[in-house]
């Protein structure tokens, strides 16, 4: 897969595609400092920055699953750079003294330590396991009702938001919803010629469409993440 570009108004984004599914986050200002999100490899992170000639300047983790952090310790061992995590959100400030604008969002329920880092001036946010393209994470050691919660927080961000997930599920998620008869066949449609990758998602589109997003109780929410479990 191509390594995916996404220019804003002062900074871009690179999608660097691992593993199976995931993606690693190379976010780059014009000054040519970047941040990385949620390295789950080493290797395709290194040459990457080898080929483009980049140096981080900090690395962004939502939540501690082996395929969001497989490549942190490698990078730690060449790189001397601050670790933004749940438990260390307060070095936030450092890297918007480079002329980023994060905010963290506390977003449990994929897991209990999960946050998610939204750039405010580009309106970009970086959601880990919450939200995907027509679904939403699974339960690990979070719950119901905090997955709820953290996605009711994500509703109310701006409709000009792109979502930058870790996952590339969009394709699978929309059969779900097909079966299940969550989506009408224009919108199905919609998604269908979306090219892959579909990060980032578009906040506005995901809030008419997305069927969890779109649940309005957490009976309602926990019955449909229930059903996405079985499929």
């Amino acid at each position: 897969m191509n390594i995916k570009q996404v220019l804003g108004i002062n900074h871009k984004v690179y999608l660097l595609p691992i593993l199976n599914d995931n993606y690693v986050f190379i976010i780059v200002n014009n000054k040519r400092n970047c941040l990385i999100v949620d390295p789950g490899e080493q290797s395709p992170v290194l040459e990457f920055l080898k080929v483009n000639q980049l140096v981080p300047s900090a690395i962004l983790i939502t939540h501690h699953h082996f395929d969001h952090i497989g490549g942190l310790n490698g990078l730690m061992s060449i790189y001397n750079v601050d670790v933004i995590d749940n438990k260390n959100t307060h070095d936030l400030g450092l890297i918007n003294e480079l002329g980023f604008d994060f905010k963290v969002f506390h977003s449990p329920g994929h897991t209990q330590d999960h946050i998610s880092f939204y750039e405010q001036e580009e309106k970009w946010l970086f959601s880990g396991d919450v939200l995907f393209g027509l679904g939403c994470g699974r339960i690990f050691d979070g719950s119901f009702e905090q997955l709820f919660s953290s996605l009711g927080d994500i509703k109310k961000l701006d409709d000009q938001t792109k979502v930058f997930c870790t996952h590339e599920y969009t394709a699978r998620n929309l059969l779900f919803c097909q079966e299940q008869s969550l989506i009408n066949d224009l919108e199905a449609n919609q998604y269908k010629k979306k090219e892959i990758p579909t990060v980032p998602l578009s906040l506005k589109e995901e809030k008419l469409v997305n069927p969890f997003l779109k649940s309005e109780t957490i009976t309602e929410f926990k019955a449909l993440r229930e059903l996405r479990n079985k499929y």
